[in-house]
């Protein structure tokens, strides 16, 4: 739902500043939000002038996480998405902070992989998820700063990132797409996996977009996003059924390679076990 109202209240909105003042408004709204439920629990559970039931910091919470906050961010998203300029706090905060910390991760990220590379490191079937991990960190943070910046993108770090920046992502995926493949082959999906091969498929997708005409049909990322959340989610072939289904085959498959799981029944046989553990290798058993 929220990918879908990210892109149907795009197509009536200042197309350079929707973005960024919607997430402005949606910083602004959870910080507000925020400091008001923790001037309430310290005015109310913590100063000892009286005693208050525990239900009212529950009512309170319920009330400003979904009420107060929510419709103070609707207000903001119909009245303040025409605007010309999301303003000079966030331009300092974004332009001058993020972005920069962002570049100095793509640094410290392509001299990991690097090094990993190097020492044959990446490939291994046990590494941990970390690298795809920061790798998935990577393209979402170039996929938010895609959007954030285009009210700043004549100036000349903003305009040289619009031009250029794909072309740093584009090696990123193609090592965490095999990276990835390798560590399924190995040991199959999981529903972490499903959804990290569906991400990969969002980033892959809009990063190319980025480089067709200038943009122009990255508005429909969002929209994009809606319809893979649904899929992993609702749909039959969500995460959680995919994987269970995947492991079931895998496990299935080897038991049926040593006479231990009756096919056609789907279940396993009788079967001695001392011949099995003789017969089966290890890296089946693995």
């Amino acid at each position: 739902v929220i990918a879908f109202s990210l892109f149907l209240f795009s197509r009536n909105a200042n197309s350079k500043t929707y973005f960024a003042l919607v997430f402005r408004d949606f910083v602004f709204c959870l910080l507000m939000t925020l400091l008001i439920l923790q001037g309430i629990y310290f005015s109310v559970f913590i100063l000892p002038f009286f005693s208050v039931p525990e239900k009212v910091g529950g009512y309170s919470s319920f009330f400003f996480l979904i009420v107060f906050s929510i419709n103070s961010f609707v207000y903001c998203l119909f009245h303040h998405r025409t605007e010309d300029s999301s303003g000079k706090a966030f331009m300092v905060i974004v332009l001058y902070i993020l972005l920069p910390v962002f570049v100095l991760l793509l640094a410290a990220l392509y001299a990991y992989l690097i090094k990993s590379l190097v020492s044959h490191f990446l490939f291994a079937a046990d590494t941990d998820f970390q690298s795809n991990l920061f790798l998935s960190i990577a393209t979402a943070s170039f996929i938010a700063f895609y959007f954030l910046l285009r009210e700043f993108e004549n100036l000349p770090p903003v305009r040289f990132f619009y031009r250029f920046g794909a072309f740093f992502m584009i090696p990123l995926l193609m090592i965490q797409i095999p990276a990835l493949l390798i560590r399924i082959h190995a040991y199959g999906f999981t529903a972490l996996r499903v959804e990290s091969v569906l991400y990969i498929i969002f980033s892959l997708v809009t990063i190319s977009l980025t480089l067709i005409k200038n943009g122009k049909f990255c508005i429909y990322s969002p929209l994009f996003l809606s319809v893979l959340i649904l899929f992993a989610s609702v749909s039959p072939f969500n995460c959680e059924n995919l994987a269970r289904k995947n492991q079931i085959s895998r496990m299935s498959a080897v038991l049926e390679k040593y006479g231990a799981f009756d096919k056609t029944a789907r279940r396993p046989r009788d079967y001695d076990h001392e011949k099995f553990s003789e017969a089966i290798s290890e890296k089946d058993r693995k």
